[in-house]
């Protein structure tokens, strides 16, 4: 675990590359951050109150900044768990079906590429927001969806490129070659969760 700007992130894979002159190391890390929302930890709780005064939660939630949040890809709110959920016999998906459906994913992806014309085909990395757009697949509405959360949702640069990225991910999910707007709401609602609990 490493700490940083008041939250814990463990460090679940980390990749050292070389260059070519052997001079410099690209460190590739990714982190799942993990916080709660106040130092407490029970406000929004159904069941507990929160006990913490609001110049607390203030001065809390002031050490996640929004560039930092604009780093992290998705933020899912986990609820407590109930009674019910720690029972025997509850329906779940497996992880065994979850791998499944990853590697569908993947597959789907690599021959997506394959077909996809050389200008579609750079990894991601467009000069212009229009050829990152087009790279994507993404359709019209979608398009329309984005444009409507850089306007209204305060969208940032970053954050709309990490959209258009997970969008693109949702879609391969569904093998779909094109990006609908159905898979930019999803990304969004992944990315935007933070104003909802009170970061950002």
């Amino acid at each position: 675990y490493r700490r940083f700007a008041g939250v814990y992130w463990p460090i679940w894979e980390k990749v050292q590359e070389s260059d070519r002159c052997q001079l410099c190391k690209l460190w590739a890390i990714r982190c799942t951050p993990d916080w709660q929302t106040c130092p407490c930890g029970y406000l929004g709780h159904p069941d507990k109150p929160c006990r913490c005064p609001a110049g607390a939660i203030e001065r809390y939630r002031s050490r996640i900044s929004g560039p930092l949040l604009d780093r992290i890809d998705v933020l899912v709110e986990i609820p407590p768990l109930s009674v019910s959920m720690l029972l025997p016999g509850r329906p779940e998906e497996d992880s065994a079906a979850i791998r499944e459906r990853v590697i569908a994913a993947r597959a789907f992806r690599v021959t997506r590429l394959a077909r996809s014309s050389p200008g579609e085909n750079s990894g991601g990395r467009a000069a212009t927001p229009r050829l990152l757009e087009e790279q994507s697949r993404m359709g019209k509405q979608a398009k329309g969806l984005l444009r409507e959360a850089l306007l209204k949702h305060g969208l940032g640069g970053r954050g709309y490129v990490r959209t258009i990225n997970l969008s693109r991910t949702i879609a391969d999910l569904d093998n779909q070659v094109e990006v609908n707007a159905d898979h930019v709401a999803e990304a969004l609602a992944l990315r935007l969760d933070c104003r909802r609990i009170g970061f950002g």
